[in-house]
C-alpha cells in the first residue's frame, strides 16, 4: 500500500483533490476493462479535472495506459491489483438489512486484519468524513460475527452470519459495509473505512 500512499501523497506539491480510497477504487474499476475519463469520474464522483490528474499520476508510474477505448491498466497496473486482491474481497452491491441505514450497501473483506481493529469508530468516521451515512465493522469470532461495541438482535444477526458465508470471511478477517442513499456513495465510504485498515497492511 506505500505505493497508493505515495500516489495521493507527492514529494513536492499542492496535495491532490483526490484521496488514498479513490486510487484503489480507481484500480479495481479500471481492472474490469477499458473506461473513459468521464465514466471513470462518474464513478468516483470526482471531477473530470482531478481525474484527469489521477490518469497522468498512474501513467507516468506505468500502471495505466490510454487508447481509443479509453484508460485500462498495464501489466504493470494489473499485478498491482492482483496483489491488492490477494488482501481483499470486493462485493459494489450487497443487501445488508438492517446491519446498516443506508438504501445502497457494499462490502469488502480483509483477510487477516482483525487485530487491527480497536471499536469500529475509526472506519465510520473515515466513511462519514467522506460524505456518507457511514460503515459498519464486523468481526468473527470463532464461528459468531460481531459487531465491536454493538449488540445485534436476532434478526441483525442472522443477515450478519449469511453476509459472512457470502464473503467467505474466516476468523481473523475484517469485513466491512459502507452505507449510503446511493450506490456510489456505498462504494465510497465502503473504500473510505475500508483505507484505514489496508494503510497499515
Amino acid at each position: 500500500m506505500e505505493l497508493i500512499g505515495a500516489i495521493n501523497k507527492p514529494k513536492k506539491g499542492p496535495l491532490p483533490n483526490y484521496s488514498a480510497y479513490h486510487v484503489i477504487m480507481a484500480f479495481f474499476i479500471l481492472g474490469d476493462g477499458p473506461i473513459g475519463r468521464r465514466a471513470l469520474a462518474e464513478r468516483l464522483d470526482l471531477g473530470e479535472g482531478t481525474v484527469r490528474t489521477l490518469i497522468e499520476k498512474l501513467y507516468g508510474l506505468g500502471l495505466v495506459s490510454a487508447s481509443a477505448k479509453g484508460c485500462q491498466l498495464t501489466k504493470r497496473g494489473d499485478k498491482m491489483l492482483m496483489d491488492i486482491k490477494k488482501k481483499v474481497s470486493y462485493k459494489p452491491h450487497i443487501a445488508a438489512g438492517t446491519i446498516t441505514i443506508g438504501k445502497a450497501n457494499s462490502a469488502i473483506l480483509i483477510r487477516d486484519a482483525a487485530k487491527l481493529i480497536k471499536s469500529g469508530m475509526e472506519q465510520r468516521d473515515a466513511a462519514i468524513s467522506a460524505g456518507t451515512m457511514g460503515a459498519t465493522t464486523i468481526l468473527l469470532d470463532e464461528d459468531d460475527p460481531r459487531i465491536p461495541m454493538f449488540t445485534a438482535d436476532g434478526r441483525m444477526q442472522a443477515r450478519t452470519r449469511v453476509l459472512c458465508e457470502d464473503m467467505k470471511m474466516e476468523k481473523g478477517d475484517v469485513l466491512i459495509i459502507g452505507t449510503g442513499e446511493t450506490e456510489k456513495e456505498a462504494e465510497r465510504a465502503t473504500w473510505a473505512a475500508a483505507y484505514t485498515v489496508l494503510e497499515r497492511r
